[in-house]
């Protein structure tokens, strides 16, 4: 740790986001001016200086020069937990964006953290679970701009009763032929969230030229389980994810099918009543518990 220290660091921040203390150090003065876009959205000052877990973005060589762009080295602590190389300075931002989810997801005690797209629509949340490159941001942002509540591109945030919080970053928008861009949601027209919304519509799907809105119904338990498929921390928390995602899924409604062009699937969703829980739900299925057993 004493060898990372001597590296000529130019600045840093310390933040609490979901209970987790981090301090975040760059060795890059360039990178300053942009830091704050890149961290965690939801966030607020320490009241001490003291931090349980260090995060260094290593962008310069020993002997002070800039980095040739050969290697950017992300560190938690004293250990290397990711590299890339040939990366231009907000691909190395976002890849130290990715360490510090991934770690709050991994390590904040109260909440459950999902690969998902959110928005809220009448009262509720529209989830959208899928992986990095799935279609989950273009399907948010055409939700946005037809009118829906912006809560998350990359991450559904749940509490021990399944309710959505914000993780409301600026959407990464990817468009071919160039790097991805930053947007917050309000250069689109939108608005992000700010109250914890039940979950009212899951949304299984994923892009294929073409492809015809012919959804089927999935049950409590089908539903629960493409969740659980997508929840970062399911399989060293099985108990607490089972949990928190029966509770999650309890009177929602779920879809599961290809789509063509995002902006046709978000009109088709928000101009139905596809966000409406179903009324006397545990009476006429299974719960998703029972479908497990």
């Amino acid at each position: 740790m004493a060898k990372l220290d001597a590296r000529p660091w130019v600045g840093g921040v310390s933040l609490v986001s979901y209970g987790v203390r981090l301090g975040v150090r760059v060795d890059d003065e360039a990178l300053l001016d942009q830091l704050p876009f890149y961290l965690p959205p939801v966030r607020t000052r320490p009241t001490t200086p003291v931090v349980d877990h260090l995060f260094s973005l290593c962008t310069i060589r020993r002997d002070g020069t800039r980095a040739e762009r050969s290697a950017t080295r992300v560190y938690e602590g004293h250990r290397m937990v990711a590299r890339r190389t040939a990366l231009d300075p907000s691909m190395q931002l976002d890849l130290l964006r990715s360490c510090l989810e991934f770690h709050i997801a991994s390590t904040a005690q109260s909440w459950l953290f999902v690969h998902a797209g959110v928005v809220g629509w009448r009262g509720r949340a529209i989830l959208i679970p899928g992986r990095s490159r799935s279609g989950k941001t273009s399907l948010v942002t055409a939700l946005v701009r037809a009118g829906a509540t912006y809560y998350s591109d990359e991450l559904a945030v749940l509490d021990g009763l399944g309710r959505v919080h914000p993780w409301a970053r600026p959407l990464r928008i990817r468009r071919p032929g160039v790097l991805p861009q930053s947007h917050p949601v309000e250069t689109l027209g939108g608005r992000a969230g700010r109250r914890p919304l039940p979950v009212g519509l899951i949304v299984v799907t994923a892009y294929r030229a073409g492809a015809r809105w012919q959804p089927r119904a999935l049950s409590p338990g089908q539903m629960l389980l493409a969740l659980m498929e997508n929840t970062l921390m399911a399989r060293s928390r099985p108990e607490r994810t089972l949990k928190i995602l029966a509770r999650a899924v309890r009177g929602a409604r779920a879809l599961k099918g290809r789509r063509d062009e995002a902006e046709a699937l978000a009109a088709t969703l928000l101009s139905n009543e596809s966000v409406v829980t179903r009324d006397g739900n545990r009476s006429r299925h299974r719960t998703a518990e029972e479908e497990l057993v």
